[in-house]
């Protein structure tokens, strides 16, 4: 019931995007004005929970940039059964990417994505499920992935977005069930939320020049892909299993 109530809340939050509360969040030069949707608060990075993240997601290349959860909190990891996440792959820090770059990602991905799940699965004790892409456009594309060990189970959405000439992770998930309504509530929340944040940041004319360019396709996306579908998983793993996953 909470899970269906924060779907309604975000629908009807991210229709106004610049009424949103936002949060900043600045890697380098660049800054994007994240809209906290209603029912959500930024989680603090000094909760435990949180750095168990940080550390899971640094072992695969990530980083975490920030969290967000229910507002009405219980102050324990529960608060992570339906988290918002945005993340990254530390080699992208820095980087110019582009629209050829995110699309030559995504052909890659419908071809990686189930081997890489169960590899990745197997090394943190869970099974898998890994669904085709579901969702693109030539801002983002997202992908969904069931979990499972026994008697526990979650879903989550995780999304590559090119924003404001960077490549970013945005993860959603339901710690607390795996069921098509479950797995329709998840996408239901990841779409609205990711599209208030490309809504909200446009690239300036300079950016969006770089983002237009050809790509540099000899850098590997290997790499990014397996990172997005790790990160897809760590946060379920946390609340199913309690144990991190091993360097890839």
């Amino acid at each position: 019931m909470i899970f269906r109530i924060l779907c309604v809340l975000l629908s009807a939050a991210v229709l106004p995007a610049s009424a949103a509360e936002t949060y900043p969040l600045t890697i380098g030069n660049v800054t994007l004005e994240v809209p906290i949707p209603e029912g959500y608060v930024a989680a603090s990075e000094s909760e435990e929970h949180y750095q168990t993240l940080k550390f899971q997601q640094g072992a695969q290349g990530n980083e975490v940039l920030a969290v967000f959860v229910p507002a009405e909190r219980t102050n324990t990891e529960d608060d992570y059964n339906h988290a918002l996440g945005i993340a990254m792959l530390r080699k992208f820090r820095d980087r110019d990417c582009t629209k050829e770059e995110l699309e030559y990602a995504r052909r890659e991905m419908n071809d990686k994505i189930a081997p890489m799940a169960d590899k990745v699965g197997q090394q943190a004790g869970v099974a898998v499920s890994a669904q085709p892409i579901h969702d693109f456009s030539d801002r983002h594309f997202s992908f969904s992935m069931r979990l499972a060990v026994p008697g526990k189970e979650g879903c989550t959405v995780t999304s590559m977005a090119l924003i404001r000439g960077r490549m970013w992770y945005f993860f959603a998930q339901n710690g607390e069930g795996a069921s098509p309504e479950d797995l329709i509530g998840v996408k239901e929340i990841s779409k609205n939320w990711l599209g208030s944040i490309i809504a909200n940041n446009p690239s300036d004319e300079a950016t969006l020049a770089r983002e237009n360019s050809d790509g540099l396709l000899s850098f590997t996306y290997t790499g990014a892909i397996a990172g997005a579908i790790a990160g897809a998983v760590i946060g379920l793993v946390v609340k199913l299993t309690k144990k991190s996953p091993r360097r890839r």
